[in-house]
């Protein structure tokens, strides 16, 4: 008897270690290492929205001025292109800009252009700073 009562609470206490090792297996994966994916996707997400929505826009409209009209092409915009070109993409990425970057988007925003050149500067030379910053970190994640 007393042989099948050990027999009996071995098994009983085999299953009942073997269900709590693999509960704890699953329970860490499922907090652990989902929250990390989970974290790195939201970096990820949040770098594209600040590429697709702000950033790419200017950067890509600073290097196309570059070529057509020299260094200040992004600053010679007629009325047209201001507001059907870049309004829009200050409109819905002004709040993806790093706090730096605001206060020359608001200005330059609600004059259509900059006419201090250093500030001119300043602004292009953040934007593709910035630029390069997200393009680095992209790639990192």
């Amino acid at each position: 008897m007393d042989e099948l009562l050990i027999i009996t609470l071995s098994t009983i206490l085999g299953a009942l270690s073997g269900f709590f090792v693999s509960f704890i297996i699953a329970w860490y994966t499922e907090n652990h290492l989902y929250r990390k994916k989970t974290k790195e996707e939201r970096e990820r997400y949040i770098i594209e929205q600040k590429f697709t929505k702000l950033y790419s826009p200017l950067y890509m409209r600073i290097k196309a001025s570059e070529i057509f009209f020299n260094k200040d092409g992004i600053l010679a915009l007629n009325k047209g292109e201001w507001e059907n070109v870049l309004k829009p993409i200050i409109d819905n990425g002004f709040h993806l800009a790093s706090k730096e970057l605001q206060p020359l988007l608001a200005e330059w925003y609600l004059k259509s252009y900059l006419g201090d050149a250093d500030k001119s500067n300043k602004l292009l030379k953040l934007i593709t700073e910035e630029y390069e910053k997200l393009s680095e970190q992209y790639l990192k994640i």
